[in-house]
């Protein structure tokens, strides 16, 4: 698997009113061919800050980065042409223009001919199912469609790597899934990306590998699938009659982990670690009667908040 992105020891250190301000605080990673990659974090942890280094559009304090086999700092033309980047906040398209025209203009201006940069162009409105708009200027079209055209913008040179900044915020659920099918396909054509979200449920859907960034340093650089299996809680469902309600918890009272009664529902969760705990559990409880056991693997916004807790 090829490495398309490799930061390492990047530091940021801003100066405002004779304060010292450490945006980012000597973070290393690496995006590889046909992962995708959650860049997650609070606002002001430093995701923003670090994809504009990555773009070269801030100059870091120190460490190093490279895209593709270039710095951004010494040959920033070729990380550009390396590089397809939608930033959040920014215009990344020309109003004025209709899907084909944005695209053909941001081929065009990273090297591609005019003859070349149409075909690309009228591929990708197919591929975006944005036919329909060619001729509408872009201020025209709704929010989502908008955000098409950037992303069609972002993909006219048919870079390696994508920086993906909140590219489903403020977008409506058909446009927001459309995005995310899109990015996913991506993958399969052997691009890196690297996708800062605040929606996690996005994020668990697209990314393969998870990036946490909190107070300018990286606390989690996991695989997903790792990553809920390490939070992953064991949980045993117990049902009992209402009138053992003060039975259970006289029984439980002594239990050293973690349980949530509901007696509306006549329920108990009880948390456990291992197999053997469960017949102790069971012991401490008869003669209660166990309607089921069930793991509960946790989404990531529950892992999410469970770190930034820690």
């Amino acid at each position: 698997m090829r490495n398309l992105l490799s930061v390492k020891n990047l530091k940021k250190v801003y100066k405002y009113k004779n304060k010292t301000i450490e945006a980012v605080r000597g973070i290393s990673f690496e995006v590889n061919q046909g992962e995708i990659i959650a860049f997650l974090g609070p606002n002001g942890a430093g995701k923003t800050t670090t994809i504009k280094s990555i773009c070269g559009l801030v100059l870091p304090t120190s460490g190093e980065i490279n895209v593709c086999g270039y710095s951004p700092k010494k040959e920033p033309h070729k990380v550009a042409k390396k590089l397809g980047v939608i930033l959040e906040g920014n215009r990344n398209i020309l109003w004025k223009l209709d899907v084909v025209e944005n695209i053909e203009y941001f081929a065009m201006r990273r090297g591609i001919g005019k003859k070349e940069a149409k075909k690309i162009a009228y591929e990708l409105t197919e591929k975006l199912n944005l036919k329909d708009k060619i001729g509408i200027p872009t201020e025209r079209l709704s929010r989502g469609m908008q955000q098409k055209v950037a992303l069609g913008a972002s993909l006219a040179h048919k870079p390696q790597l994508l920086l993906l900044d909140e590219p489903t915020l403020g977008l409506d659920y058909e446009a927001s899934q459309f995005i995310v099918e899109y990015i996913k396909k991506l993958k399969y054509e052997n691009k890196g990306i690297l996708i800062t979200t605040h929606q996690l449920d996005i994020a668990e859907k697209v990314a393969d590998r998870i990036l946490i960034i909190d107070k300018g340093k990286i606390i989690i650089d996991k695989n997903l699938d790792i990553l809920k299996k390490e939070f992953q809680k064991k949980k045993l469902m117990i049902s009992f009659e209402h009138n053992d309600l003060d039975l259970v918890k006289n029984k439980l009272s002594m239990y050293k982990n973690k349980y949530v009664l509901n007696a509306d529902k006549k329920e108990i969760e009880i948390y456990f670690n291992d197999s053997i705990e469960i017949y102790e559990i069971i012991e401490i409880l008869k003669p209660l009667k166990i309607s089921k056991i069930h793991t509960h693997t946790p989404n990531l916004e529950e892992i999410f908040i469970s770190i930034r807790g820690r």
